[in-house]
């Protein structure tokens, strides 16, 4: 291969993983105060964590911060994610007695990135309140483990347009079962 040929390519490799980098830099983050409406006990155990929330790139609106019944059908729990030193994790805040361990899929920022097109990469991790008539149909299309007889919400960790693994917290443990794909 001549030199010339090897240079070039040594040269677009690290254009490309400048654009990667420069992607991990530029993920929206939103500190707590920019969700409207949240709990005073939410947002002081954010600002505790120091917990900014990484937001998806096709998405205005603020988002990754959501309530839902992940314990129990009557008991209201906040989750959302929480990035710090370049990764994020799923914290969960309980409202009662019922609860499993957080935080939660502690995974690198950067593992969420991906192409939008046009030379444009952006963050792609969304969490969201899921059913129990989902997860069994996730269970069932998936060749999952079976749904355990419960009726509260789970929590789907989503890579947006590839795939989703569902969190279920069930007698102070967390299930996890793969989701869309």
């Amino acid at each position: 291969m001549p030199v010339a040929v090897l240079i070039m390519a040594c040269a677009s490799q690290v254009v490309a993983q400048d654009m990667w980098d420069m992607a991990e830099q530029n993920i929206r983050k939103l500190t707590p105060d920019s969700f409207p409406g949240l709990p005073d006990y939410v947002r002081r155990e954010m600002v505790r964590l120091e917990c900014v929330v990484p937001q998806g790139s096709d998405l205005d609106q603020p988002h990754n911060v959501l309530a839902g019944r992940f314990a129990t059908p009557t008991q209201v729990d906040w989750a959302f994610l929480c990035s710090r030193d370049g990764a994020s994790s799923i914290q969960v805040l309980w409202g009662g007695d019922q609860r499993c361990t957080t935080p939660v899929s502690q995974i690198e920022d950067r593992s969420f990135l991906q192409g939008m097109g046009e030379d444009v990469i952006g963050f792609s991790r969304r969490v969201m309140p899921i059913e129990r008539d989902r997860m069994i149909r996730y269970a069932a299309e998936f060749h999952g483990p079976p749904i355990p007889d419960v009726w509260h919400q789970g929590i789907e960790d989503y890579f947006e347009g590839k795939a989703s693994t569902v969190l279920l917290c069930v007698g102070g443990k967390w299930i996890k079962f793969g989701g869309i794909d």
